[in-house]
C-alpha cells in the first residue's frame, strides 16, 4: 500500500496527463445539476479550479444565472478556508497557490451553505479522499452540517485499494466523475 504522499505525488502525476479535460468537465457539471443536493440548494461552495482539475465554471455560470448563491474559498495564512460569495463577472485575484480566489470582504462573507463541492487528488471508493496535505477542507468540512459533493475523473480513483485516512480526514457524502456518481455509505 502506498503512503498519502505517494499516492499524491502519484495521482498529480495521472491528472497533469488525462486528456479531454473540458468535455469531461462539462460531463461532470451536468450530472451534477440532476442532484437533488444542487437542485435544492439556494446557496452553493464551489472552487476555482487549478488547470489539471474538474472545471467548475459552466455550473458556477448556470448558478449565477439561475440567482442561487455562488461562494468561493479562500485560503487563509493558518490554510483555512473562509468562502465569499461572488457574483457575475467578479474579479478573482491568483493566491500564492495558484488558484483564483475571491478578494473576500465582510461585506461579501458566507454564514450560511446549503452544498459544498471540493476537488481532490485521488479517491477511493468508499469515498475517502487526498487532496493537497494541508487539511484545508478537512477542517473547513467539520463546521458545516451541509451535504458535500467531490469532483474527479474517472482517472483518479483508486480502484483496488484504500486510501490510509486519519481521523481528521473528512469523507464527502457524493463523488462525481464523468461516468458516474457514487454515494457514501451509512
Amino acid at each position: 500500500m502506498l503512503s498519502k504522499a505517494e499516492l499524491r505525488e502519484t495521482y498529480l502525476k495521472i491528472r497533469q496527463g488525462i486528456d479531454f479535460k473540458a468535455e469531461k468537465s462539462a460531463e461532470i457539471c451536468r450530472k451534477l445539476l440532476t442532484l437533488d443536493e444542487y437542485k435544492n440548494s439556494s446557496a452553493i461552495a464551489f472552487y476555482k479550479a487549478l488547470p489539471s482539475e474538474v472545471s467548475l465554471d459552466s455550473i458556477i455560470n448556470e448558478a449565477l444565472l439561475t440567482g442561487k448563491t455562488v461562494l468561493l474559498p479562500k485560503a487563509l495564512p493558518d490554510f483555512s478556508l473562509k468562502f465569499y460569495r461572488v457574483k457575475k463577472d467578479e474579479k478573482l485575484v491568483k493566491s500564492p497557490f495558484g488558484v483564483y480566489e475571491p478578494q473576500g470582504n465582510a461585506e461579501n462573507e458566507a454564514y450560511k451553505i446549503d452544498f459544498i463541492i471540493l476537488p481532490g487528488i485521488c479517491f477511493d471508493l468508499k469515498l475517502n479522499r487526498i487532496g493537497f496535505g494541508k487539511g484545508c477542507y478537512d477542517r473547513a468540512l467539520e463546521t458545516f452540517a451541509c451535504p458535500t459533493a467531490a469532483v474527479c475523473f474517472d482517472e483518479q480513483i483508486i480502484q483496488n485499494e484504500l486510501i490510509p485516512s486519519d481521523k481528521g480526514d473528512v469523507k464527502p457524502n457524493i463523488l462525481v466523475t464523468e461516468r458516474q456518481i457514487y454515494r457514501k455509505d451509512f
